[in-house]
């Protein structure tokens, strides 16, 4: 009778152990899929923030490039000038300049900067910070420059990009081709007897470009 009480008593020892066993291995592969999910759960979050980083920047490249693409045969709002002179027989009488106002983000570009480049070509160089409500802040360096040697075409570059210290950062480049001309027209008023000589002075832009490299470091 005692082996058979002792024998009982070795199988029940075995049977918590084998329980034990099994709980531990259940609590780990229980800790394994929640580190899983929180690592998952992690992973789309930044995921999801680098993503609207890159569509916050690319926003803000986009709406500069379709600004300057508003006007027409490729103009932009506020960068033509038209000088009309009056005479009188060969005595002048008056001139008139008009420019055009531009509003929005860019109307300081438009309406100040590049009226100023068509009468003095010089390279121009500024940064901006563009800020939309509920989205990061976007800075734009801004750089507008005649091509060595010709003071009828431009190029203008502008960079866009976020924090560069923050967890996504990205950046984005839109690039333009700019060209002078200048239209002259005259007509005379029979009323009068004044004729008008007017001068249309305006860059066109052509031959945008954006670059969308993914992150900072383009990858």
């Amino acid at each position: 009778m005692g082996k058979i009480l002792k024998k009982l008593h070795s199988q029940r020892g075995e049977t918590m152990l084998m329980a034990l066993l099994l709980f531990l291995v259940g609590v780990m592969v229980s800790a394994a899929i929640l580190a899983a999910a929180i690592s998952a759960e992690s992973d789309a979050k930044a995921a999801r923030e680098e993503q609207q980083a890159y569509l916050t920047v690319s926003s803000a490249a986009e709406l500069f490039r379709d600004a300057i693409q508003s006007g027409k045969s490729g103009s932009s709002g506020g960068d033509r000038e038209i000088v009309t002179k009056t005479y009188s027989g060969t005595q002048l009488q008056g001139t008139k300049t008009e420019k055009q106002n531009a509003s929005g983000p860019f109307s300081e570009i438009f309406n100040n900067v590049i009226p100023t480049l068509l009468t003095s070509p010089t390279t121009f160089r500024k940064t901006y910070t563009l800020s939309m409500d509920g989205l990061e802040d976007v800075t734009m360096e801004l750089t507008i420059q005649p091509k060595q040697e010709d003071n009828t075409q431009f190029t203008l570059t502008a960079v866009f990009y976020n924090d560069t210290e923050g967890k996504h950062p990205c950046q984005m480049t839109v690039g333009f081709g700019g060209t002078t001309n200048v239209k002259y027209t005259d007509w005379g008023d029979d009323y009068t007897g004044n004729h008008y000589y007017a001068t249309t002075t305006e860059i066109k832009w052509t031959g945008a470009t954006i670059t969308r490299p993914r992150t900072k470091t383009g990858g």
